[in-house]
């Protein structure tokens, strides 16, 4: 029984982290790339998109890894704040809104899923 309370305090830590780093990177990442300027809007609709994407693959990869069995939650929470960082900025250009939304939760759901899928098939190679 105590073990099963240790398991559970160690799963609520890990998912407050990960709000914790999807807050982080909602912030530095998504508000970075919006008040920076740019010379031109494929730089501002593709390339800055473009970086969060791989910067939020990377973190559902690590957090992939970390929670194999319920890869989809680690994704939507790192996404979550990025969205609301960006419904309060950039609700007047969907266009904008749209491409951030696909580079936070759309690589984050992918990175999350592609490091579950390494945790297990590292498991299998182990047994």
């Amino acid at each position: 029984m105590r073990m099963a309370t240790r398991t559970i305090a160690l799963r609520i830590s890990l998912y407050v982290f990960i709000v914790l780093i999807g807050m982080l990177a909602g912030f530095f990442v998504v508000f970075a790339f919006l008040f920076t300027d740019s010379a031109s809007n494929l730089d501002y609709y593709v390339v800055r998109p473009a970086g969060a994407f791989l910067i939020y693959m990377f973190l559902g990869l690590a957090f992939g890894v970390l929670t194999p069995s319920k890869p989809l939650l680690p994704a939507i929470l790192l996404g979550i704040p990025a969205v609301l960082v960006l419904g309060l900025i950039a609700l007047g250009d969907l266009r904008l809104l749209f491409s951030y939304l696909i580079a936070s939760f759309g690589s984050a759901t992918l990175g999350a899923f592609l490091g579950a899928r390494l945790w297990n098939r590292r498991k299998r190679r182990a047994v």
